[in-house]
């Protein structure tokens, strides 16, 4: 039961990991090709 457990909780900690990275990303991206890239927009 221990080590399932532990495989369980390594697996889950992998993928909320793996999910906040690629909403990171989207954030950064949407970021960047939303905001205007020069001054006078």
């Amino acid at each position: 039961m221990k080590t399932l457990t532990r495989k369980l909780s390594r697996t889950a900690i992998t993928l909320v990991l793996v999910i906040l990275a690629f909403i990171a990303i989207f954030r950064a991206w949407v970021y960047y090709t939303e905001s205007p890239w020069t001054r006078d927009a």
